[in-house]
Order: structure tokens, then C-alpha cells, then sequence
């Protein structure tokens, strides 16, 4: 699956981009700008390091795998929820689009990075 995740991870940003482009070109209020990149940037980033600690290791036991999968979930939406508080105190303003874009780039890379573990977990 290792050797086949970069591919489809390449293919699933750029249609993922497309997207993006598609969404700020006929929604006025939700232009591309360098907070929906700084948005995009960190959901790359935790894809692929939620993705390398779920899949490293030898180790084929159901439990383990839950318990990993458990804990980087939790230490996950933990990291976006702080993020999201904080930059609502912080710019309000702002808020509305950051949370929306956040919530498009959630639900995106949520759903393709539990494809890509279950599609890694029936290979076993």
C-alpha cells in the first residue's frame, strides 16, 4: 500500500485543487488567498503523518492498530480545534471563510484518508 499511496495522494490534491479553484471562482466570498493555501498546507501535513504512523510498524494486531488510530484522531482534532479557537479570537473578521475552507478541507482529506486505512487494512 506504501508504494501505491503517493500516487493516489498526488491524484486526490490535484483534483482536490481543481476543486478549490472551482469553489473560489464562482463563490465571490470565498477567494483563494494565502489562508486557504496555510489551510491546505496543514491538512497535507497531517494526511501524510497521520498516514506514516497508522501504516509503520510490523505490527498486525487489531488492538494496536485501534489504539494508534485512537490516540492520532484525538491528538488530530485536538490540533484543529485549537487552531480554529484561535484564530476566531483572534480575527473575527475573518472567521467565517477560515471556517468554512477548514470545513471543506476536513471532510475531504477525512474521507480519503479513512479510504486509503481501509483500503490498507483489507490488503492485510
Amino acid at each position: 500500500m506504501l508504494k501505491r499511496y503517493p500516487i493516489v495522494f498526488a491524484i486526490f490534491n490535484v483534483c482536490f485543487i481543481a476543486l478549490l479553484i472551482a469553489i473560489s471562482s464562482n463563490v465571490p466570498s470565498l477567494a483563494l488567498n494565502k489562508l486557504t493555501w496555510s489551510i491546505y498546507a496543514l491538512f497535507v501535513v497531517t494526511t501524510l503523518l497521520m498516514h506514516l504512523f497508522l501504516t509503520s510498524g510490523t505490527n498486525n494486531k487489531a488492538n494496536a492498530f485501534v489504539r494508534k488510530f485512537m490516540l492520532a484522531t484525538t491528538l488530530k482534532l485536538m490540533l484543529y480545534l485549537a487552531i480554529i479557537v484561535f484564530f476566531f479570537l483572534f480575527n473575527k473578521e475573518m472567521a467565517r471563510t477560515f471556517i468554512l475552507w477548514f470545513l471543506l478541507h476536513y471532510t475531504c482529506f477525512t474521507i480519503f484518508e479513512t479510504m486509503m486505512l481501509y483500503s490498507n487494512n483489507n490488503n492485510k
